[in-house]
């Protein structure tokens, strides 16, 4: 447990653990009309630095998903591995040769956008092992 400065215990762990098995993330926070910041978002003092950096010259590399090859053999279990890894290390990741029209891709977007918009109790989300797609 980690101490919050003021003598009260704080296990930062256990609140960590609760906010992601509600599986609403940030916008579950907002939704439930919160109304400060919770103590895992908030970094000490002395763990932030004061200075600024300069992205202006940083280069930021989405992963790229190539479905080139996927029926190929062995390849479709190595693309499934790049899809979790770039799901759980960035969040995100950018899908390359899959020849879908861009009027689909847009309209998948939208989707998305509306799904997200919606409250959590219609939204809840059903994990999936990316094992049981190989």
């Amino acid at each position: 447990m980690a101490s919050t400065g003021n003598g009260l215990d704080y296990d930062k762990e256990q609140e960590l653990k609760a906010f992601d098995d509600t599986k609403a993330g940030v916008n579950g926070l907002v939704d439930s009309g919160i109304q400060s910041v919770p103590k895992f978002f908030v970094a000490p003092s002395e763990e932030t630095c004061n200075e600024k950096p300069d992205l202006r010259h940083a280069h930021f590399n989405a992963p790229i998903i190539d479905l080139r090859d996927i029926d190929k053999d062995g390849v479709r279990c190595e693309i499934v591995k790049e899809i979790g890894i770039g799901s759980s290390k960035w969040g995100f990741f950018q899908v390359v040769n899959h020849d879908i029209p861009q009027d689909i891709a847009d309209e998948v977007i939208e989707s998305i956008r509306r799904f997200n918009e919606q409250p959590n109790h219609v939204k809840e989300v059903n994990e999936r092992s990316f094992d049981a797609l190989c």
